[in-house]
């Protein structure tokens, strides 16, 4: 009995032990596929998933906040990221100021109302979209009748004295900076009003905002656009232009501006402010914040979202092959204006582009020591600087700040037949560009610089011949006159010989009337008679 027990133990221990072996085997594949789908779990928190959350996350997933960031903790913001557009969610030691600048048409509305959506509240239980973007705050404004818009930040630069919704806005960001784990991204297109060409300043409006905050000016980075092909945003601020000019044709929008004061004064602000990025970013420089350039040129080439980009390479949300990894899908909305742009042909086009190029250029050499230093960055940089030429650099810079040059270099290209311009003070577009090597520009330069001086100074000689010859005429005429009167009137001592002659000719003649007195006497006169006559008779 006892035998057939050990017997039948064995047995049961021999089928019992391929099961104990194979129990274990699963038990470690199960731990490896937990450990593997918890990695997994924390790309899909960079990743995102646009249709939910994942399976394995499970319902648990949806009530924990956003992911780690790494494994060393909260990082300096100035601390480079090895990829830019892989990465989760980065958490910052300290909080930040991000303002979106714009500039003018450069997808700016776009990019506010896609960080108004997925910024505006940070991450929310049961939203997954909002993970990408968790540690930061888009504010909201809140006003008597409801939720300001996206564009109520621009008022802070077009309404300077509106103290009261002034301090709704400070109060709104302040609120959304103290909830925010790396801090706020406020954004207005309005902040590119700086230079002397501006209509509005937005320096007094940007440091006050900072010093509500209390920021450092470390702690503050300035988001610009730079939109290429250039002359796409100049002309999409022309087909976007309201009031009196909102149906306008191009060369309406130029002709008509150029005798109205105000209205060119809105053109100067267009081009040497709204057009302007670069003028920008070194006023921002000079104040000491950081600035992100963005190349749009550089984006659209490699098939990546200017908001997207904002999100990974500024804000550093989660990012999955440069696109925010919850928001994937989400893209910004177009907002196309349609427009004939046909008064210039291709040829004429391509002069714009390359005027406002080379004005490009002319900031080059000035903003390199920001470059260097790491103040400022430019990302998918593509078409920026890509035409400077180094042997023209003064001529460029002589275009930083020339905005009169731009504008009636544009001016020139038109007829204006409605509104005629005189550009007689003014530059057509070859002299603007500068080209020496054309040969209408040869032409005009020989003309300018030795036909007409050589005509002026021909027309001077002519002049100046004229009244010598004159001169001379009036000495030789005096001369021939005197020369007249010294035939006339002799001179003092022939004079002097001829009255003497003259007395003796005279003295001759009163001899001779003399003598002929005489010999009238003698021959009148009786013979004598002698005195024996006398006595006879």
């Amino acid at each position: 009995m006892k035998l057939s027990r050990a017997v039948i133990i064995s047995s049961c221990l021999c089928f019992l032990s391929p099961m104990l072996v194979h129990a274990n085997t699963n038990s470690a594949l199960l731990r490896e596929s937990s450990s593997s789908s918890l990695s997994s779990t924390n790309r899909l928190l960079a990743e995102g998933d646009s249709g939910g959350e994942a399976e394995a996350e499970g319902e648990a997933a949806q009530d924990k906040p956003p992911p780690s960031p790494t494994d060393s903790g909260p990082q300096d913001p100035n601390t480079p990221v090895h990829d830019k557009d892989n990465h989760q969610p980065i958490l910052f030691n300290r909080k930040q100021l991000v303002l979106f600048g714009g500039p003018h048409k450069s997808a700016s509305t776009s990019v506010e109302e896609f960080m108004a959506q997925w910024a505006e509240g940070g991450w929310k239980h049961g939203h997954p979209h909002t993970k990408a973007l968790g540690y930061w705050r888009w504010p909201r404004v809140m006003g008597t009748y409801g939720t300001h818009g996206t564009k109520v930040f621009g008022r802070l630069v077009t309404e300077p004295s509106n103290d009261i919704l002034h301090k709704s806005i400070m109060d709104s960001i302040a609120e959304s900076m103290e909830e925010a784990e790396n801090g706020v991204i406020v954004g207005t297109e309005e902040f590119d009003q700086v230079g002397p060409d501006a209509t509005y300043k937005a320096l007094p409006a940007i440091k006050k905002v900072i010093r509500h905050l209390d920021l450092n000016n470390e702690d503050v980075t300035i988001v610009l656009n730079y939109r290429s092909p250039r002359l796409d945003q100049w002309v999409s601020i022309w087909k976007h232009e309201e009031g009196d000019f909102m149906d306008s044709t191009y060369e309406d929008f130029l002709c008509m501006s150029h005798n109205d004061p105000a209205e060119r004064r809105r053109r100067y602000d267009m081009l040497g402010a709204q057009m302007n990025p670069l003028g920008a970013a070194q006023v921002f420089l000079e104040e000491g914040w950081k600035v992100k350039l963005i190349d749009m040129g550089g984006v659209e080439a490699q098939d990546k979202d200017i908001s997207h980009v904002i999100g990974c390479r500024v804000l550093l949300g989660g990012c999955l092959d440069g696109f925010l990894g919850s928001l994937g899908d989400e893209l910004p909305r177009e907002n196309a204006v349609e427009k004939p742009f046909d008064e210039l042909n291709d040829e004429e086009s391509g002069k714009m582009e390359q005027l406002f190029e080379n004005r490009d250029c002319g900031y080059q050499h000035s903003l390199q020591k920001w470059i260097e230093s790491g103040q400022m960055e430019i990302e998918y940089q593509d078409s920026l600087w890509k035409t400077c030429d180094s042997k023209r650099k003064s001529y460029y810079s002589s275009l930083v700040g020339a905005t009169d040059v731009l504008f009636n270099a544009f001016l020139s290209q038109l007829e204006c037949k409605d509104n005629p311009h005189d550009l007689r003070d003014g530059i057509t577009m070859d002299q603007a560009l500068g080209n020496n090597n054309t040969l209408g520009h040869m032409i005009n330069g020989f003309v300018e610089a030795v036909l007409i001086p050589l005509v002026f100074l021909g027309g001077v000689g002519y002049v100046m011949m004229m009244m010598f010859k004159g001169k001379q005429q009036r000495r030789l005429d005096e001369r021939g006159i005197a020369v007249s009167q010294a035939e006339m009137t002799p001179y003092p001592s022939s004079a002097f010989q001829d009255d003497h002659e003259e007395e003796t000719e005279e003295g001759e003649e009163e001899g001779d009337e003399g003598d002929s007195d005489d010999d009238v006497e003698e021959v009148y006169q009786d013979p004598p008679r002698s005195e024996d006559a006398e006595d006879g008779e």
